[in-house]
């Protein structure tokens, strides 16, 4: 009877730490899962809110990746921050025209003086700030830990608003007036800085179509203003040029191959008769005109992309080209084109690569 009475506790207690192997097993499988999840989309314990990073402060500096950035600049913005985090919707007076632009000031805002990074986004031709947000700014990550700028391109119609990239040919009435885009943007970064705690060293653009251009266009005339730029679907043509003088800007580029309106392979634009090299020919140009040294190397990329980088250039420049074999005139990772029937590669997101690409740049003090 005491053998039995034993031998039944026994199994009790053997079924109930099973039981809480188990459980606990789970737990610990679920919360890797979620800890997984939130460093892919938020940044409040990211060092400046640089996403997807490893980053950490020592003595001042960033670590980035194995990589030492330069310590933070702060703004006038970080004495007396009147940007209270959200969505604001603002326009700045520049060259004769009023320019509409979204800011959004992310949650980490209110503790005071942490300077945040700031991201220049831009709209395509035809585009607008609002119309940009709503394509790439909702739950991807790029509006996580960072000070996010959409403005408006010059135009007296959204069907002919654009950026003057410094293509001679495109595009609408930022060409077709001349507009300096360039100084509207280094002025909307001044302007946003006197009022928004950001961090000065770390001024990053990208941009869609028309917009792409234009963020490679800053990389060669605003050079002393952006750490680095990313464009998607745009043409290489000015930032393919030496921009002597200059500070050289690292650079990503990121093309579809099933895209007709900026074709990989170069040939006419499909929107216009625009000529356009092709994306090999660009991204080797500007390899060889900032000093790159031997062939690209292949970098870790999704199943559809095949992502190509320089990175032994003259004065620490480096050049990725990303290759998305099923996507057309397209933001990599988004569910839709616009105003194309072109499929969009989900597996490989330009939002989630960049953000990696972006914390590991800065301006140097």
């Amino acid at each position: 009877m005491l053998d039995e009475t034993v031998s039944t506790k026994y199994s009790m207690w053997c079924i109930v730490a099973l039981v809480w192997i188990v459980t606990t097993a789970a737990g610990c499988a679920e919360r890797e899962s979620e800890s997984t999840g939130s460093s892919m989309r938020r940044s409040e314990n990211t060092t400046y809110g640089t996403a997807k990073s490893s980053a950490t402060r020592r003595n001042g500096s960033v670590e980035s990746a194995g990589t030492t950035l330069s310590a933070p600049k702060n703004s006038a913005g970080c004495e007396a921050s009147t940007s209270a985090p959200g969505i604001h919707y603002l326009s700045l007076a520049h060259g004769g025209w009023e320019r509409k632009y979204v800011m959004t000031v992310p949650e980490s805002a209110t503790r005071q003086s942490l300077a945040h990074p700031m991201l220049i986004a831009l709209h395509g031709f035809g585009g607008s700030g609002t119309g940009m947000r709503s394509m790439i700014g909702h739950d991807n990550g790029l509006e996580d830990g960072r000070v996010v700028l959409y403005p408006d391109g010059a135009g007296f119609t959204n069907s002919t608003r654009g950026w003057n990239s410094g293509h001679p040919q495109c595009c609408g009435t930022a060409l077709d007036n001349n507009v300096d885009d360039v100084a509207f943007l280094r002025a909307l970064v001044d302007a946003v800085a006197q009022e928004t705690c950001v961090d000065l060293n770390r001024v990053y653009a990208t941009g869609f179509s028309n917009g792409g251009d234009m963020a490679q266009r800053l990389a060669c005339d605003a050079s002393n203003v952006v750490a680095a730029v990313t464009s998607v679907a745009g043409r290489f043509d000015y930032h393919s040029s030496a921009c002597p003088g200059k500070r050289p800007v690292p650079a990503v580029l990121y093309r579809g191959q099933l895209d007709r309106t900026v074709p990989y392979e170069g040939n006419f634009l499909g929107l216009a008769t625009l000529k356009t090299m092709s994306a090999i020919e660009g991204f080797e140009r500007i390899a060889r005109n900032h000093g790159c040294r031997g062939n690209p190397s292949n970098t870790p990329s999704a199943e559809d992309t095949d992502c190509l980088r320089f990175d032994d250039c003259d004065a620490g420049f480096e050049i990725t080209l990303c290759t998305i074999a099923g996507a057309g005139h397209c933001w990599p990772g988004i569910g839709y084109c616009s105003r194309t029937r072109e499929r969009d590669a989900a597996a490989f997101s330009a939002s989630d690569h960049m953000q990696i690409f972006f914390a590991r740049h800065a301006l140097s003090p």
